[in-house]
């Protein structure tokens, strides 16, 4: 009798170890390598980050010069615009244009401005220095091409400017003379340098110039407004003829151009914020400090492997409480 409950009470042992036991594997299972489980997930955000910049930059070199289209009357109002705008800054012409391709010394200058009447005597030419009428002629010739042709008599009006009323620094102007907006074939490659080409006009043309007087633009409005110039310019070209003035003529008009905000800044923003949002998580928190290892949420099943697991371990301890009891009672007897 009592080696039948001796191997009873050794079955039930095996039994509720190999139920414990059982639970070990069934974790192990349970549990993947972090290390795979985060190279999983940061390759899968670096790939989506990249087709994010693949698809922004792709869109960006597309729209970074957006097009404008502009009909007939339009290009013909824009020109009679501009022609207004001139006749307005300048005034009318008394004498020639200046000749871009001669050089002026400070004598031959004095010498054409005495020779027909040009609002200046001799006297009030004689106070200027040799120096500062030559510095007037180079600033002179470059609004000759960023606006339009003009005789002595704008170059007089000039020389106020500078050196009577003082709203342009001849100073800060010739500082800015290495930008040439005669040499962009287009207003579109303007675009990319619209930091330089503010800087320009503020030192050329400032708004309270006496001369030329410009607007103030944010870079939006100047990027819309070289946008719309440009269809402008393609569809003067289409018709075989030439810009009739400079560039700076049409920028300064920009008031007549219906301006908006730049097309391209919103479709950078929104590429700027779509490679945010793909950034890797940092799963390294989730780590387990021991093995290594990601746990895994426990599901449905893994509660019943863990109910199984405990009731193995119930019978173990019924087990040998029954024992150590039935021990005691054989030591009395």
């Amino acid at each position: 009798m009592k080696r039948r409950l001796v191997r009873s009470v050794k079955v039930m042992m095996m039994l509720g170890l190999l139920l414990g036991m059982s639970q070990t594997g069934w974790a192990e299972e349970s549990v993947v390598p972090a290390e795979k489980t985060v190279a999983t997930t940061e390759t899968s955000s670096t790939e989506a980050v990249q087709e994010s910049t693949e698809s922004s930059t792709t869109a960006s070199q597309s729209e970074s010069v957006p097009e404008s289209s502009i009909s007939k009357d339009e290009v013909q109002t824009i020109e009679d615009d501009v022609d207004a705008l001139i006749k307005d800054q300048l005034g009318e012409k008394t004498g020639d244009e200046i000749q871009l391709d001669q050089e002026y010394s400070a004598s031959n200058i004095r010498k054409y401005l005495l020779e027909a009447d040009y609002g200046i005597s001799k006297e009030a030419l004689d106070k200027y220095t040799d120096a500062q009428l030559e510095d007037t002629m180079t600033l002179f010739e470059r609004y000759n091409y960023d606006v339009i042709g003009m005789d002595f008599g704008a170059y007089v009006r000039l020389l106020n400017t500078l050196y009577v009323d003082k709203t342009v620094s001849i100073e800060n102007a010739l500082a800015q003379l290495s930008y040439n907006p005669g040499s962009f074939n287009s207003f579109a490659e303007m675009i990319p340098q619209v930091d330089k080409l503010q800087a320009y006009l503020k030192a050329l043309y400032p708004s309270t110039s006496s001369f030329f007087a410009g607007k103030e633009m944010s870079n939006d409005e100047l990027i819309a407004t070289l946008t719309h110039l440009d269809g402008f310019e393609r569809q003067v070209k289409e018709e075989g003829r030439t810009l009739v003035a400079g560039r700076i003529a049409y920028i300064l008009n920009a008031d007549a151009y219906g301006m908006t905000t730049d097309p391209t800044n919103s479709a950078t923003s929104d590429s700027q914020k779509a490679g945010e949002s793909e950034v890797p998580a940092d799963t390294s928190k989730d780590e387990d400090k021991q093995g290594g290892f990601l746990k895994l949420p426990q599901t449905g099943e893994e509660k019943a492997k863990w109910a199984v697991s405990i009731l193995g371990l119930v019978v173990v301890v019924v087990v040998v409480i029954y024992v150590a009891r039935r021990n005691k009672v054989s030591k009395h007897k």
